[in-house]
């Protein structure tokens, strides 16, 4: 397989900004050290955010579930309803908290592609990585899907509360 072909099926797009100022230094040594150290940080914060969207992946729909089932118990109507409209509150904050962690996920990779590229990293953690073989199998879709379905469990669950209520 030719070198094009494999870059076709890579990513390999960064910011435009440089990470450093161009008078940063005349030292190779020190700003080669300099980009490292930053590249350490990018790194880091990088696999935090990818933590915490684990964690909510994995707490958020468990949660609903276990929330919901505990919250169709309560007799008092009110009650009932005010916990719904909280837990569905709180998913809708919790699913745009996520938007900006993948926001700044993002921003991070863009960052170090960046730096692997003022290293003279050719194919690196971040430049060069595998692009999906599919416009479905990506992380935003996924995410998607999953909050959109502990929303609507929320909805359907006051909706259902109120018209037995009424009926």
């Amino acid at each position: 397989m030719s070198n094009l072909n494999k870059e076709i099926k890579r990513q390999y797009q960064s910011t435009n900004l440089s990470t450093l100022k161009r008078n940063f230094s005349q030292d190779d040594h020190l700003r080669r050290n300099t980009l490292w150290n930053l590249y350490n940080q990018v790194c880091s914060n990088w696999g935090k955010l990818v933590d915490i969207r684990f964690k909510l992946l994995g707490f958020t729909p468990g949660v609903s579930i276990l929330a919901i089932k505990e919250i169709s118990l309560i007799n008092d109507f009110s009650l009932k309803v005010i916990l719904s409209i909280l837990g569905f509150v709180a998913t809708i904050a919790i699913w745009l908290y996520e938007i900006r962690n993948s926001q700044l996920h993002d921003d991070l990779i863009s960052r170090a592609r960046k730096i692997e590229e003022e290293l003279g990293i050719e194919t690196g953690q971040f430049k060069g990585r595998l692009k999906s073989k599919n416009f479905l199998i990506k992380h935003d879709v996924a995410l998607f899907i999953i909050y959109v379905c502990s929303i609507l469990s929320w909805l359907i669950f006051i909706i259902y509360t109120i018209k037995v209520r009424v009926s």
